[in-house]
């Protein structure tokens, strides 16, 4: 489970950097920061703080680790493996749904 875990989180961070990096060739702000040498944009920094965070909080992980706090049900096991989270809320309502397999 680890190591497929680590290569999802490596794919979906790397899709991430791939879709900020788009966005900020194609959504140029002619802002500078004041007095910096290196032209790093300004609009680039929420860009890139916003991204990471929806991709961070796009890992089945994570997610499951809120669904289970939220719930205030224990951790899953160290054997769970095959997890499947699905969320959905509109603004009265919504559902969240937990699924892993686990040896017997």
């Amino acid at each position: 489970m680890e190591r497929a875990q680590k290569r999802y989180r490596r794919r979906v961070k790397c899709m991430g950097l791939v879709l900020l990096f788009l966005v900020h060739m194609v959504v140029r702000v002619p802002i500078r920061r004041a007095g910096g040498s290196a032209g790093l944009d300004v609009g680039f920094l929420p860009v890139v703080l916003i991204g990471g965070r929806a991709v961070y909080r796009s890992w089945p992980s994570v997610r499951a680790a809120c669904i289970l706090r939220n719930g205030e049900l224990a951790s899953l096991p160290p054997s769970a493996h095959v997890l499947k989270v699905k969320l959905w809320f509109t603004p009265m309502s919504g559902e969240r749904h937990l699924r892993f397999s686990a040896p017997s």
